[in-house]
């Protein structure tokens, strides 16, 4: 049981001091009950209802002050009350929701519920649609005053974005606090609940979209600016604009471009930022905010805070007053820092409230899978890996290791293996063309699955340790007519081989054996990967491009490339 103690005002419309009405105690039998109860009890008292009874519209909220007045009589409670509580000390004042528990009051014994009158200039609800006080307290536009007025009253939002501010700033007694989750009691609902734009932002996040060549282009441009080290902020912002990031996010080239609000509570100058146009408005209102620091970590704050602490200034000052009257002032947040790019929603509905979207990083993600170093073949063969080491240490990217097998029971003649880790493979191609009779145009295949615990596909191969490369020296034409019959072999079979350059073509004898089929698949299925090497010295068939279709022409061309073919020695 918890005692708590009221004092019950009234604010009429446009005036800046309140009137007492009365002072009365209230009893919760839990402190998990909600403050609303007892402001369901406090709202019949006689006195109150006096009060309220003729207005056609009203609100309500709860503070918590910080004492007590010390008087003797009803009179001098009245005049210690009215003429303390103001619209200035009431700024200082914690906000207590109806929604809040008794327990989270700290001091119970000093608490204030404050009506409203709201102006029929401000109402927004139809008078006919009644709504409870507490659901009245949430749509009426007290709060959110309350909110701006608290919100103005700030530093700079690079300073208001630092750990230390933020401590003191996010606390669910602070009406301003904005609702992102940090801490846990700030947590909030979806954006999509109050404007639609998030939603269809999500659902083309998602889409499967057809690019055009100069749409990946500058996505690969925008990918490699991501992914360098920069040493200052404009160098990392500098490279995004050449990369096309800027032109790519908006006609209007103001994605990156710092453009300076001149508010009264102090200017906000964010690194990017895209506006509507509101005639007979000063104020053109930013509709999505932009934030950008060289690397992670460096920087006295986090891009995204300072996006969110620039919403809030923003948003909150005198200038934004004819948009936060009216609508939810829906934005996008975007903070970029290193090879990341995070994406939030945020909107001013009886909190400020900031969502996550999107959280995207540039950096190629690969797990290296040496764990992995048993299987069974298809006979039902367990078979133990040895790891030996890297195959092509040089190229840091690939994830492919030379090992020894050892089947069971075990053998004291290991056979030597490749061990692949990649994320695309067809293990129907390489099957094809290493079991292919009399001929094998691929190694002997092991092992080719996508293992859960890689969580890429993981293929055993035969290590071909005497073969070279046709990088190495020229085919014989017996080796070359070995090639065509390998391509027409998997064409025949509607499949498109995909990246028929000379070190996947190992020469072993008379004939050739094909490996790395990564791209390998059905004709019309399979796709080139966004960051295949575009260099013209390879001489790629015209039609390749990233994320574009794989076609049994292309091989035939990167065949008739090939075939510039040596002595039957090899000389």
């Amino acid at each position: 049981m918890l005692w708590t103690t009221w004092v019950v005002l009234f604010k009429p419309y446009a005036a800046d001091a309140c009137n007492f009405i009365v002072r009365v105690n209230q009893r919760f039998d839990s402190t998990d009950d909600p403050l609303s109860t007892a402001v369901d009890a406090i709202l019949k008292e006689e006195m109150v209802v006096e009060c309220i009874r003729d207005l056609e519209s009203w609100s309500i909220a709860i503070h918590e002050l910080p004492e007590l007045p010390e008087v003797a009589t009803p009179n001098q409670l009245k005049k210690a009350y009215e003429g303390r509580i103001t619209d200035a000390y009431l700024d200082d004042c914690p906000v207590m929701k109806p929604g809040f528990s008794a327990g989270q009051v700290g001091k119970p014994h000093n608490l204030a519920l404050i009506i409203y009158h709201v102006s029929s200039e401000t109402q927004h609800i139809p008078s006919s649609t009644r709504l409870s006080p507490v659901q009245d307290h949430y749509d009426q536009q007290a709060l959110r005053n309350k909110i701006a007025s608290t919100g103005k009253r700030r530093k700079a939002p690079s300073t208001e974005g630092t750990v230390e501010r933020l401590r003191e700033t996010q606390k669910p007694i602070v009406p301003a606090a904005i609702h992102n989750g940090r801490p846990l009691n700030l947590t909030g609902m979806p954006p999509s609940i109050y404007h639609p734009a998030f939603t269809t932002f999500l659902r083309v996040m998602h889409e499967t979209e057809k690019f055009t060549r100069e749409e990946l282009r500058t996505a690969r441009s925008c990918v490699e600016a991501f992914a360098a080290f920069y040493g200052s902020e404009s160098e990392r912002t500098n490279d995004l604009k050449l990369g096309g990031l800027q032109e790519a996010a908006h006609p209007s080239n103001d994605f990156l471009t710092q453009i300076k609000y001149n508010l009264k509570s102090g200017a906000v100058l964010p690194d990017g930022s895209l506006r509507a146009i509101v005639p007979g408005q000063v104020l053109r209102p930013p509709f999505c905010i932009v934030e950008v620091q060289a690397e992670v970590g460096k920087g006295a704050c986090d891009p995204m805070a300072q996006a969110e602490q620039c919403y809030k200034a923003i948003y909150c000052s005198d200038e934004a007053r004819p948009y936060y009257e009216v609508s939810c002032c829906p934005c996008l947040l975007v903070g970029i820092a290193g090879p990341n790019i995070w994406i939030s929603g945020a909107i001013i509905g009886d909190y400020i409230l900031a969502q996550p979207l999107a959280d995207i990083s540039f950096v190629p993600k690969f797990t290296i899978g040496p764990h992995f170093t048993t299987f069974k073949t298809k006979d039902d063969t367990k078979v133990m890996l040895k790891y030996t080491g890297r195959l092509s240490p040089e190229e840091c990217r690939k994830a492919v290791f030379t090992a020894l097998a050892y089947t069971d029971p075990a053998t004291t003649q290991p056979t030597a293996v490749v061990v692949k880790f990649t994320h695309t493979y067809s293990a129907t191609a390489h099957a094809l063309l290493a079991e292919h009779a009399g001929e094998p145009f691929a190694p002997k295949l092991w092992f080719c699955e996508k293992v859960a615990s890689v969580g890429m596909y993981v293929v055993v191969m035969d290590h071909l340790q005497d073969a070279q490369d046709a990088a190495d020296r020229k085919m014989t034409a017996t080796q070359y007519a070995s090639l065509k019959k390998a391509i027409t072999l998997l064409h025949g079979h509607d499949l498109a081989f995909g990246d028929l350059r000379e070190p996947n073509v190992l020469l072993s004898g008379d004939g050739v054996m094909l490996i790395d089929f990564d791209w390998c698949g059905k004709e019309g299925e399979v796709f080139y990967p966004y960051d295949i090497n575009m260099e013209a010295a390879i001489g790629w068939h015209p039609e390749v491009f990233p994320c574009e279709l794989i076609k049994k022409e292309h091989d035939m061309h990167m065949l008739a490339a090939l075939g510039d073919v040596g002595e039957e020695n090899g000389n």
